[in-house]
This record gives structure tokens, C-alpha cells and sequence, in this order.
């Protein structure tokens, strides 16, 4: 493994400029995000981590019911990482793990 794979500085800067770059580019106000984490020091079924962060006006928050869908996405797309990253041979086809969310 590269030494700068574990500098842990440097994945915090690219990432907070990858966020950055996104919001920036986007019309409209980032309301939550997911990041994904990868220890390849640990056992295999940990190496995987995951933390899920809502991101809302705290003057206009959305409603509890769409605050818990926002997380229920993210979770989903949370297991799918998982299952893809760790190698699960029970995902046949990616269309069966896509799901949409729309708020009214």
C-alpha cells in the first residue's frame, strides 16, 4: 500500500474541495450528503464506514417525515456501496437497487 494512501490530511482536504466544487456548481442548496469511508487496514467486514449528515435551513426545516425518507435514500445507497465495494455476488442487475425520492 502507497504511504499517502493513510495521510489522512490530504483525503480531508480533496474531499472538502470535491464538496466545495459540487455545491458551487449546483442550483439550489445541498440539504444532506452521505460520505463513504474506507479502512484497508481493518477486518474485511469493517472496512467499510459510512456517515450520513442532513444539511437543512434550521428556519425552514423539512417536515420529520421528509427528513426520515432523505436518510432512509441515503442508507439505501449506503448498502448498495457496501454490497458492490465488498464483492456481494447476490446483485444481478443495479436496477434492482434504484430508488427515487421526491419531496412535493
Amino acid at each position: 500500500m502507497k504511504p499517502g494512501v493513510m495521510d489522512l490530511s490530504k483525503w480531508v482536504e480533496k474531499t472538502a474541495q470535491a464538496v466545495r466544487h459540487v455545491c458551487n456548481r449546483k442550483q439550489a442548496p445541498c440539504v444532506g450528503f452521505s460520505l463513504v469511508f474506507f479502512n484497508p487496514l481493518a477486518e474485511p467486514e469493517e472496512r467499510w464506514n459510512y456517515v450520513i449528515e442532513l444539511a437543512f435551513d434550521p428556519h425552514n426545516p423539512p417536515t420529520q417525515e421528509e427528513q426520515e425518507q432523505l436518510t432512509q435514500a441515503f442508507e439505501f445507497i449506503n448498502e448498495g456501496v457496501r454490497r458492490i465495494l465488498g464483492g456481494d455476488q447476490e446483485i444481478e442487475d443495479i436496477g434492482d437497487y434504484i430508488r427515487e425520492v421526491r419531496w412535493q
